[in-house]
């Protein structure tokens, strides 16, 4: 299996080229998910990754599957669920030219506790 990597010009000094794998940038939105309230990852199977990356043209295309609360509104944690992804990964890569396509593969219901 080839990895693909990104890379581009240190933007603070100059004084060299960075490259990183896809795999990093599929981490930081595998975090980034687990961090936001109303959203689980959907299972992977050996056909559909819950998070995959591609690189065209120098833009990184994040594609995430993911399950939401049933109570949640889905136009919101998406919203919320792409601005977190993008910023995550411009923080800690440096990297600006992301896309996040959210796609709500199902939902699931928090079982509440009545004690």
């Amino acid at each position: 299996m080839a990895q693909e990597y990104v890379v581009y010009k240190n933007s603070g000094d100059n004084t060299g080229l960075i490259g990183l794998s896809k795999a990093v940038f599929e981490s930081i939105a595998a975090v980034s998910i687990r961090e936001t309230e109303g959203v689980k990852l959907a299972k992977s199977t050996q056909l559909n990754k819950n998070v995959t990356c591609k690189v065209v043209n120098g833009i990184i295309y994040v594609d995430v599957r993911v399950l939401a609360d049933a109570d949640a509104r889905i136009n919101d944690i998406s919203a919320v669920l792409q601005e977190k992804v993008s910023f995550n990964i411009k923080y800690m890569t440096d990297f600006k030219d992301i896309v996040v396509n959210v796609n709500v593969v199902g939902f699931y219901r928090e079982r509440k506790d009545n004690n």
